[in-house]
C-alpha cells in the first residue's frame, strides 16, 4: 500500500525494519486486538477487524507526498519495472532527498519496494500451481539469473523458494512456519 504505515503511527516504519521491537508502548490495543480475533476462522471477519482497527489510528493528518505517491503507484501499477533513477527524477527532488523522503513514509526504499512488488508477481504466478518449476517462472521477470532470484527470495522471505513452496498456505503472502 503506497504510504505504508505512516499515516496510521506517526513514525517512519523504516524504524522498525530488521529489528525486534517491543510493543509495550501498544500493549492494551494489541491485547483487544488478538482477544477480538482469537477464535475466528472466517478470515474476512478477521480482516474486517483488523481494518476497523487500523481506521481508528488514521486520522488523515499525515497525507503522503504526491511525489512519492507517483513513484509508489508507478512501482505497484506498472506492467514493466520502470528504471528506480528515472522515477526519482520525474519526482523533481534530488535523488538523495527524495529516497530519504520515500522510506520515511513507505518504510523502504523505493528500490526496495521494486523488488518486493516483483516478487509478490512470482508468488502471484504460482499461487495456485501444485508443482512448480522456477526457472519457467523467474525469467518472465528482470532476475539475471536463478542466483539472483534465489538470492531476492531469501532476503525478503527469510526462506528458499522451495521451502516457501512447503510451507505456502490459502494465503500466499503467509505461511506456516514449523
Amino acid at each position: 500500500m503506497p504510504g505504508g504505515a505512516y499515516p496510521f503511527f506517526k513514525f517512519p516504519v523504516s524504524n522498525l525494519s530488521d529489528t525486534v521491537i517491543e510493543a509495550n508502548w501498544m500493549k492494551e490495543e494489541l491485547t483487544a486486538l488478538r482477544n477480538a480475533i482469537r477464535d475466528l476462522s472466517d478470515h474476512e471477519k478477521i480482516a474486517g477487524i483488523m481494518e476497523q482497527y487500523l481506521f481508528t489510528k488514521f486520522d488523515g493528518s499525515c497525507l503522503t507526498n504526491e511525489s512519492v505517491m507517483y513513484v509508489a503507484n508507478k512501482i505497484f501499477f506498472s506492467d514493466e519495472e520502470l528504471p528506480i533513477n528515472e522515477l526519482v527524477r520525474k519526482a523533481g527532488y534530488s535523488h538523495k532527498h527524495f529516497i530519504a523522503l520515500f522510506k520515511k513514509q513507505v518504510g523502504t526504499s523505493p528500490k526496495n519496494l521494486q523488488r518486493i512488488v516483483r516478487l509478490q508477481r512470482v508468488i502471484q504466478i504460482v499461487k495456485n500451481k501444485p508443482n512448480v518449476k522456477w526457472t519457467d517462472i523467474l525469467y518472465q521477470f528482470p532476475f539475471s539469473d536463478p542466483a539472483h532470484f534465489a538470492h531476492d527470495f531469501k532476503e525478503l522471505t527469510g526462506m528458499t523458494p522451495d521451502k516457501y513452496l512447503s510451507l505456502r498456505t490459502f494465503d500466499e503472502n503467509h505461511c506456516i512456519i514449523r
